[in-house]
């Protein structure tokens, strides 16, 4: 039996007497639950009865309570109103006292009265607005001349500096060339400082000189070179004969290297040839056994019909295919008739929105547009409202004009500089004064900000105030509801009579409370109102200091200037001013207009685009019809999918089986040539062992010889080396001192040509400034400027004039202020006497609605229905204590029964039964599967080591070039396995064969030969192992491969191709630096070459050939 099985099966027999014992307590304890279940469905029944009992006095309660919050609801209300119409008449009170003189008229009067005075202010403010304009004018043209007297200034002060340096630069010049004069020793007698025909002069003599320096310098550089080049040549032969003796000892240590060599390769083969000769009789008999295998595995197998069935599936395939890539090519073309389509729906989306929202912004400017286009306008919306508004402002310019016109002829001077004076100091004086009153209020804050505070803190007091009234109600209502129920108000709970007592004394204790805390909220809310008015009062003055402080500057700083005022203000030029107030209007609406008609145009511009690429779009539309649709063609193609897999796994399956049958006659033909291949080399071995031994000899000669001559060269090379250190030596001294004579010269040189330089560019200089002839222009610049100051000083006379009359007008203006206050505090109080009106007769209808609710009688039905409730809870709460005992009981025995050893007894024993029975026979099974498991392992390990060693050796046959080696395997050695583990594990080693004797290559084979094994390995590991993904990737494969080696490589690796290429799921991907390699290749036409370019990696895809 089996180990372990034994003490399984004695174990499962105790399991089977506990299992037995667990299955009789669970059918107890369901008989029990079923009991407890019974009671608990009559108890849930009396309970659902006390629910449908409890649900009409819940409807009826949850209404009397809904109309208690409707009755605090409209008493909250109530209170508001009057809370708002007191404050109505307390702000009624104070407009009173504010204002000078009560309106008598209606409020509609009142308005037309306040329009007509904004009338009168417009007027003033458009008649100041053209002041302003000329003043804008006059001060641009005299901004214009004081900037062109500034250039003139400054263009002035640069000429002189030219002038100037055009002295200097002549200065400079003579310097120049009298120093040159002195370095080449010319001889003048001119005063070259003081005169430029001079120095003009003499140049001509200072370039012969130059010239002259440069022969004479460059004769001497000739001399030093070829004194050096002899020296060198000297030195060149003696190293010649050095580097051919050291080629000779090279050459000839290189010879006895490889003559031992030989010796000791001729060694092993005389030893390998003397072990070697009592294999010959076996090698026979092993030929004749080889031989008879392999006649009958060629008569087992017809590989020509074979061939034929593997043709005819590969055509098959190929028509599969083209069926497949038909139905593919079908999806594709449906896909983007839909992807067309769906940008199609898209567009047409887009160009519905930008209709909507071009209807819109026409719909909102409508009355606009029929006013300014009565004919009516389609495109360029934006052009054509400029268009009518450059034509208002045309119009609006040329009326101004017009009044300017007449203003002007009928104007008189009536104001002087002591008017002006005066006037600024009481403007001055009425800045210090506001500037203090609203300080008094406000102390450094903004006047809004305040004035925004102000009005938060008085609606919070007035809500504050409003609460106080009406909590005194509330609290009386509580006490007496309280006293006549012992409950809460609120929540309805029970109460003690003593909590009872306690809450009213509370209650009572704030009523007390709340009159002192009314008044001291009422105080807070008059004295809050107070300073409001204060700061509404003073809005006109923050306006007028605003307005001064604006003024004040600009007429300080035409304090000098004389103005002009008006006289009369005619019918004529009222009419005027009149007839402005339309064009400015349509104006500012076309003003208005131009931002949505920028977003019109760009609108239709966009529809315009969406149409014309919605045309583009059904015009790209394929006309073909299809046969499939999407669905059906996608159907297809899953079909036709699975048979070429079918198809491809079928073929696979047959040329497989064809090369496992090849591979199985290669292999024996290739035993038997191997056979006869090393008894041939074992008889050639024994026949040529005389003549090894005669070679060994004369190679041992020879080196001895070699090694005498190596000798004699070294010693011949000794003093060659000492004479040529002491040329170089001397080569370098002599060459030491050339450098620092000819820098010596070089230096002067360089100097005399740097000055040379100057000079020439400084006559190019001077030529050019004297072409320019700067005193006359310097004297036109003079005369521009004079007729510059006689203009400003005209301009600024006029804008005096301007000023003194823009003063006038917004002194006027100001004085008005005060009475448009008057006008909107009448405004707002006859508002105030409409609102209470209102709130009387809201406050008279609340009234009625507070008094219709019989809230006594709603309150005692309440009670009665609260105690038939509060019985029904009681009964209800018992039946729920029952049937909580009852639930835990049956939730106890579900625990118990949910328990591993209950939940599936039943389940269990019958198992364990099977198990018992099972566990015997299985047993026996076990141990037949264990043998055949074994036997097969065993078996397919050897069949794919036989195929890997063969495939390696085949394509080391076809790669390798070189002789010491025939060929290289793989070689299996089995661990032992204890008793304890059967497992079996395996220790892999490659070895190389030469005349039949195998010897590890680890540590004796050379680095190609190791790259070489190491890519032969992979590439049979991938033949043998991955024939469902063949994909076999060589990182650098020529690595420390000669010439001969890399060329076989690359044509194993091509017959590789040839072979697997009609495999679809075999890829060979090669990375390499070796051109030769890349062009061995065959069966490509493209390869891809990683470059370099701006610092990034780019590749680029190259044919074959280029």
């Amino acid at each position: 039996m089996i180990p372990g099985y034994a003490e399984k099966i004695t174990k499962k027999n105790g399991d089977l007497r506990l299992l037995e014992s667990h299955k009789q307590d669970a059918e107890a304890k369901n008989v029990e639950m079923e009991r407890l279940r019974r009671r608990e469905t009559k108890l849930s029944e009396g309970l659902a009865q006390y629910e449908e009992d409890r649900k009409p006095l819940e409807l009826r309660l949850e209404k009397i309570r809904n109309v208690e919050m409707e009755y605090s609801k409209l008493y909250s209300k109530l209170v508001e109103l009057q809370t708002e119409l007191k404050n109505k008449k307390e702000r009624e009170e104070s407009l009173r006292k504010n204002i000078k003189e009560i309106f008598d008229g209606s409020l509609e009067l009142l308005e037309v009265e306040i329009a007509n005075f904004d009338r009168r202010m417009r007027s003033k403010k458009d008649e100041l607005m053209g002041l302003e304009t000329q003043c804008s004018s006059l001060r641009g043209e005299e901004q214009s001349l004081e900037k062109a007297i500034t250039q003139i200034e400054i263009n002035s002060r640069l000429l002189i500096e030219k002038i100037t340096q055009e002295q200097n630069l002549s200065a400079d010049r003579a310097r120049n060339a009298r120093r040159l004069t002195e370095m080449l020793k010319i001889q003048t007698n001119q005063d070259l400082e003081n005169s430029n025909g001079a120095v003009e002069e003499i140049l001509p003599k200072i370039e012969d000189a130059i010239h002259a320096k440069n022969a004479a310098v460059d004769e001497m550089v000739a001399k030093q070179e070829r004194a050096e080049e002899t020296t060198q040549k000297a030195i060149d032969d003696l190293r010649n004969a050095i580097t051919k003796l050291e080629s000779e000892i090279e050459g000839k240590n290189r010879q006895m290297q490889e003559k031992k060599t030989e010796e000791a390769k001729i060694q092993l083969e005389i030893d390998d040839v003397e072990r070697s000769q009592a294999t010959l009789k076996d090698l026979g008999v092993e030929i004749e056994r080889a031989t008879k295998e392999l006649d009958n595995l060629k008569e087992a197998v017809n590989e020509e019909a074979t061939k034929k069935e593997i043709d005819d599936l590969r055509e098959s395939l190929k028509v599969k295919q083209r069926k497949f890539d038909e139905v593919d090519e079908e999806i594709h073309f449906l896909s983007s008739i839909a992807s067309a389509t769906a940008e199609i729906t898209t567009k047409e989306q887009q160009l519905e929105e930008r209709q909507q929202e071009a209807k819109r912004i026409r719909n909102k400017h409508s009355d606009s547009l029929k006013d300014f286009f009565p004919q009516g306008i389609s495109s360029n919306y934006r052009r054509s409202v400029i268009s009518v508004q450059e034509n208002l402002q045309r119009e609006i310019q040329n009326n101004n004009g017009q009044i300017m016109t007449n203003q002007k002829r009928l104007a008189q001077l009536e104001a002087t500089r002591k008017t002006q004076v005066e006037e600024l100091k009481r403007l001055r004086s009425d800045l210090t004064s506001g500037e203090e009153e609203i300080y008094q209020l406000c102390h450094s804050k903004p006047y809004h900000e305040v004035v925004e505070s102000l009005r938060e803190q008085i609606a919070k007091s007035q809500l504050e105030h409003g609460s106080l009234k009406s909590s005194e109600s509330f609290y009386r209502m509580y006490i007496e509801k309280m006293s006549e129920t012992p409950c809460c108000p609120l929540c309805h709970k029970d109460l003690q009579s003593s909590e009872v007592e306690n809450l009213s004394s509370e209650l009572t204790d704030e009523i007390r409370g709340i009159p002192q805390k009314a008044e001291k909220t009422d105080a807070q809310l008059k004295a809050l109102r107070k300073k409001y008015d204060a700061l509404l009062a003073l809005k006109p003055v923050t306006e007028r200091l605003e307005q001064l402080k604006r003024d004040i500057p600009r007429k300080e700083d035409n304090l000098r200037e004389t103005e002009r005022s008006f006289s009369e203000v005619t019918t004529f030029l009222e009419d005027l001013e009149m007839s402005l107030a339309e064009p400015e209007s349509k104006l500012k609406i076309a003003s208005g207009l131009i931002g949505d008609m920028s977003v019109l145009d760009d609108v239709l511009r966009h529809i315009a685009r969406l149409e014309g690429e919605l045309v583009k779009a059904r015009e790209q539309l394929p006309s073909r019809t299809c046969k499939w649709t999407l669905e059906d063609a996608q159907v297809e193609k899953s079909t036709l999918s699975v048979e070429l897999k079918d198809s491809r796994e079928e073929l696979e399956t047959r040329e497989l089986a064809l090369n496992e049958h090849k591979e199985k006659v290669n292999t024996l033909r290739e035993k038997r040539n191997r056979l006869e291949g090393r008894q041939i080399d074992l008889q050639k071995g024994v026949q040529a062992l005389s003549q090894l031994r005669i070679r060994v000899e004369e190679l041992r000669g020879q080196i001895s010889q070699l090694n005498l001559e190596i000798s004699d060269g070294k010693h011949q090379l000794l003093p060659m080396n000492r004479d040529l250190e002491a040329k170089n030596e001397a080569r370098s001294r002599l060459r030491a001192k050339n450098r620092e004579i000819m820098a010596k010269e070089r230096e002067v040189l360089d100097t005399i040509k740097r000055i040379k330089g100057e000079i020439a560019t400084q006559s190019r200089a001077l030529r050019e400034s004297q072409q320019k002839n700067l005193q006359e222009q310097l004297g036109k610049l003079q005369r521009g400027k004079n007729d510059s100051e006689k203009m400003l000083s005209t301009v600024r006379k006029d804008l005096g004039t301007l000023v003194k009359q823009v003063d006038d007008v917004k002194s006027a203006i100001a004085k008005q202020d005060m009475e448009k206050r008057q006008l909107t505090d009448n405004r707002e109080l006859k508002h105030l006497q409409r609102d209470q009106e209102d709130l009387d007769k809201r406050y008279d209808e609340l009234n009625k609605d507070v008094g219709g609710l019989n809230i006594k009688h709603l309150m005692r039905e309440k009670k009665e229905l609260q105690t038939k409730q509060d019985k029904i809870t009681q009964e209800s709460s018992k039946l729920l204590g029952q049937k909580s005992e009852l639930e835990g009981q049956i939730e106890k025995l579900e625990r118990e029964l949910n328990e591993p050893r209950y939940k599936e007894a039943v389940k269990n024993y019958r198992t364990t039964v099977y198990v018992l029975k099972v566990l015997k026979k299985t047993v026996d099974d076990i141990n037949q599967y264990r043998i055949a498991l074994e036997w097969a392992l065993l078996k397919y390990h050897s069949e794919k080591m036989i195929r890997i060693n063969r495939l390696i050796k085949d394509l080391w046959l076809e790669i390798y070039r070189g002789r010491d080696i025939d060929n290289i395997q793989i070689r299996t050695d089995e661990s032992p396995a204890t008793a304890s583990d059967r497992r079996r594990s395996y220790n892999y080693r490659v070895v190389q064969i030469k005349n039949s004797a195998e010897i590890d290559m680890r540590g004796r084979c050379s680095a190609g030969q190791r790259v070489l094994a190491s890519l032969i390995i992979r590439i049979a590991l991938a033949e043998t192992f991955s024939h469902n993904c063949n994909v076999l990737a060589l990182d650098e494969p020529t690595t420390n491969l000669d010439y001969a080696n890399v060329e076989s490589l690359g044509e194993a690796l091509s017959r590789l191709v040839e072979k697997r290429e009609y495999q679809s799921n075999f890829m060979l991907i090669v990375i390499t630096h070796d051109e030769t390699f890349l062009h061995s290749l065959k069966n490509f036409e493209y390869y891809y070459r990683v470059k370099q370019d701006k610092g990034k990696s780019v590749i680029v895809r190259h044919k074959k050939g280029d």
